[in-house]
């Protein structure tokens, strides 16, 4: 169950409980969806929430580059041309001052090689400065937010050495250096790069 979109020629296929966002492949039941979403949608490229059955597949684009993770659509279910993502406004919490624990690094689960050091994050609104740790050091640096689209200037670390977990903290901050876009469900963060990827998953910890 998602908000499906045409733009420029392109489908995409928003998760509404991933927060995922996939392109969608040319299919006999994609092209059952896009007919679907042609007569229902409010505007060109406006969002259509629609229930699918489909399955993630790893394909190049056009045939080039590195494969990444695509929707082919086995069945349409249904459209809702007024309905949006469930927001679970009173379960969610904000962006800002809050701490958020590194759960998923790439698509990857992560380990903290020390559990007093838990990869983390707290953007504080006031000078907009993010603040954290990457596992084993400490980190600080900039971001810019507007709307959901949010950018982080460079992170700074503090020098510690650690025994574990160092090629782990810096995957954590060169993606925080892609990061286009955030989106919340409930208690959790994702955060997206420029292409719709998910490059980072955090759970909500607790308020600052």
């Amino acid at each position: 169950r998602g908000l499906y979109r045409t733009q420029a020629d392109a489908a995409s296929f928003f998760d509404c409980t991933s927060g995922d966002q996939f392109p969608v492949l040319d299919s006999a039941a994609g092209a059952a969806l896009q007919r679907a979403y042609l007569a229902a949608r409010a505007a060109p490229g406006a969002p259509v929430l629609a229930t699918i059955e489909a399955r993630i597949v790893a394909r190049a684009p056009e045939g080039r580059g590195a494969p990444r993770p695509m929707l082919e659509v086995d069945r349409l279910v249904a459209v809702a041309p007024q309905a949006q993502c469930e927001a679970a406004a009173s379960d969610s919490v904000p962006l800002e001052n809050t701490t958020w624990k590194l759960v998923a690094l790439r698509g990857q689960a992560v380990t903290a090689a020390d559990p007093m050091r838990q990869p983390h994050l707290v953007l504080q609104p006031e000078q907009h400065r993010v603040g954290g740790s990457g596992g084993c050091n400490r980190i600080t640096g900039g971001y810019t937010l507007a709307g959901d689209r949010l950018t982080f200037g460079r992170t700074a670390a503090t020098m510690m050495a650690c025994a574990e977990g160092m090629a782990q903290e810096r995957a954590f901050l060169d993606a925080l250096s892609t990061v286009a876009r955030w989106r919340i469900e409930g208690q959790r963060l994702a955060l997206s790069d420029a292409r719709g990827d998910v490059v980072l998953r955090f759970d909500a910890v607790a308020p600052r």
